[in-house]
């Protein structure tokens, strides 16, 4: 128990690490691209080197987000096909997660660096997000009226031509204005984080640690495969002769399909590493841990009672625990930060019959890395974690997972 925590600890020092917005990663590029430009503008958080309170984000345009007073889509309400996340109550779509990965990629190719993961688009448009909206509510003030002219000595300083950079945009259906709104975007939660870390004397790994365990991300309809799929297309866009038909990112429906071997997996991080023990009470009475379940597989289901997307997966869950639990296949659900009463209520409306536990301190998602919800993983007999998947799963996609944990 004692290793496997350190270990969790480890990865997701190492997570925020990857997912820090200007200092750790400008186009996926490590701290060689700390932002030179913003050596100009060490100044800024003084009024007189100010122009605008709310910078316009690269959602926007395009109706990549939804405005501060829209409310998250609830169980009831039509929720957005392409969807990646939603981030307290903005969503990040697919567009704006494809123009993110797009540009990433481009820009380490123009560099010659190693191109970025694209597994963890996620946490960075997550945190991303969160760092801006935190900019927002504290009226942060960053100019960005020299956007363009920034971008320029940017580029210039690498020795980076614009048109070449427009070029590999365009080649891959994402046009320069996207590009340089996410560029912007990415200043300015660069600057604000370095603010806010300076001044509450934390690291910006901390400082996005504490805008984390104070937000409420669920994860889409298009955060795994859809993504993965839409950036794939464009790459073979790029390699023929053929124009991109379309001059932004298009959104994909997302397969159903499950990976055939864990390691495939494109929507989740598939991993032979041994899944952490835990002991959590139940909501049923009495208590369980996970090495108990040892010698069966099992499905450990990370939810809350405010997430639309655990709304929509669960029936699927409730109707395999039915099929599958005769077959020895253990269903535990682990709701993370929510009142006894609440998951009581929320079970009984359900029909939930399969074992929960509370997490009520979120402990043990920070253990297995849970940024958002929900999150499956899928663990073999063994004990060691099979496969893991973000977003709700459907009932065809959990037949697959299960059919797989039985082979």
């Amino acid at each position: 128990m004692t290793s496997n925590t350190e270990n969790g600890r480890i990865h997701r020092r190492t997570g925020n690490r990857i997912a820090l917005l200007g200092v750790a990663i400008l186009f996926g590029v490590a701290l060689i691209i700390t932002f030179a430009l913003l050596n100009h503008q060490s100044n800024s958080a003084h009024p007189e080197n100010v122009t605008s309170l709310t910078p316009a984000r690269s959602g926007e345009q395009g109706g990549q987000r939804v405005g501060a007073g829209d409310s998250t889509p609830g169980p009831t309400a039509t929720i957005p096909a392409d969807a990646v996340a939603i981030v307290n109550d903005e969503i990040v779509d697919l567009r704006r997660a494809s123009i993110a990965l797009v540009s990433d990629r481009v820009m380490a190719q123009l560099l010659d660096q190693p191109m970025p993961d694209e597994r963890d688009i996620l946490e960075r448009l997550i945190n991303q997000e969160l760092l801006l909206q935190a900019a927002d509510a504290a009226g942060f003030r960053h100019a960005r009226a020299d956007l363009d002219a920034r971008l320029s000595e940017f580029l210039a300083q690498r020795n980076i031509p614009r048109a070449a950079l427009i070029k590999a945009l365009a080649a891959q259906g994402v046009a320069m204005e996207d590009f340089t709104s996410y560029f912007g975007d990415l200043l300015v939660a660069d600057a604000f984080s370095r603010q806010q870390a300076e001044e509450n004397g934390l690291t910006p790994s901390a400082y996005i640690d504490q805008l984390q365990a104070d937000a409420r991300i669920s994860y889409g309809p298009a955060a795994g495969v859809a993504l993965w799929n839409a950036v794939g297309d464009r790459a073979d866009a790029q390699s023929s002769t053929k124009p991109p038909s379309t001059p932004a990112p298009t959104p994909k429906a997302a397969s159903p399909a499950p990976p055939a071997t864990p390691a495939a997996s494109p929507d989740g991080i598939a991993s032979a590493e041994h899944a952490a023990d835990f002991t959590l009470p139940l909501i049923q009475g009495g208590e369980i841990s996970l090495s108990e379940l040892r010698g069966q597989p099992v499905v450990l289901s990370f939810w809350t009672t405010w997430c639309p997307y655990c709304r929509m997966q669960t029936p699927a869950l409730v109707s395999a625990f039915q099929e599958y639990a005769g077959q020895g296949i253990q269903f535990v659900g682990i709701n993370v930060k929510n009142s006894p009463t609440e998951v009581s209520s929320y079970m009984a409306e359900n029909n939930m019959t399969f074992p929960v536990v509370l997490d009520e301190q979120g402990e043990v998602a920070a253990l297995y890395r849970v940024r958002g919800f929900p999150t499956t993983f899928f663990i073999d007999s063994n004990g060691k974690i099979a496969a893991i998947k973000i977003g709700a799963l459907t009932q065809e996609t959990l037949e697959g997972y299960l059919q797989n944990l039985l082979k």
